[in-house]
């Protein structure tokens, strides 16, 4: 009986030919090799072209494995940090009920009736911002002579007085409180009145009055 050796994937190739030894068995014969086939091929000593793998010269897989995770991690790393970059800021959106149309001087702004003594205490406090053809008007459906203050506020501010549907004075770039808000006490801010009793006062962006050359005897009505 003779004694074969047993090599698996035994890939005869013209250029190489690596043979990975399994054990030893008896065999009788040996069965020829089918190229398209996978099989076991059943040699007795070593096969003419083909030299067995050197086991101590077979390349390390765990340093393969490692780079694998490596990479893995590194690309999930990256998609961390891109989730977590900051985020750009969006645009402020005013806000409030700007459904009201009132001219003034050929202009036409979308305006905010303030009506109540509630909506009139709280004006444009605590908003952020009001677009450039926006504006609250107060309206007290009599003579008074009242007092504004930038309680709260944001951003700077025009108030124009009104009177008897005309313009009777304007103060200009009223300045937002700086480290100035509700919760302390002590903060003294300055109070502002119109020149006369007023019955309409229209607050609007700080510079829009000379932007738009607003001046004092201008009509000023609601148009819807």
């Amino acid at each position: 009986m003779e004694t074969a050796t047993i090599y698996r994937h035994c890939e005869c190739s013209r250029s190489n030919l690596n043979l990975v030894k399994i054990a030893s068995s008896p065999v009788k014969a040996l069965a020829p090799r089918n190229d398209n086939v996978p099989e076991t091929i059943l040699v007795k000593g070593p096969l003419v072209g083909c030299t067995p793998r050197d086991d101590t010269q077979r390349e390390p897989r765990l340093p393969k494995l490692f780079a694998l995770i490596f990479i893995v991690s590194f690309l999930c790393v990256g998609c961390n940090r891109q989730n977590n970059s900051p985020a750009v800021a969006a645009p402020i959106t005013p806000v409030g009920n700007y459904d009201r149309q009132l001219q003034i001087n050929s202009q036409t702004l979308n305006v905010e009736i303030a009506g109540t003594p509630a909506e009139q205490q709280q004006g444009l406090s605590g908003r952020k911002a009001m677009a450039d053809n926006q504006g609250m008007l107060f309206a007290f459906g009599s003579l008074q002579t009242p007092a504004f203050w930038m309680k709260d506020m944001d951003f700077n501010l025009d108030f124009i007085w009104i009177a008897g549907g005309k313009v009777i004075g304007i103060t200009s770039d009223v300045q937002a409180p700086v480290n100035c808000q509700s919760s302390i006490v002590n903060c003294k801010l300055p109070l502002y009145y119109p020149p006369s009793a007023v019955d309409e006062v229209l607050e609007i962006n700080a510079g829009w009055s000379q932007r738009n050359k607003i001046k004092t005897g201008n009509e000023v009505r609601l148009v819807n």
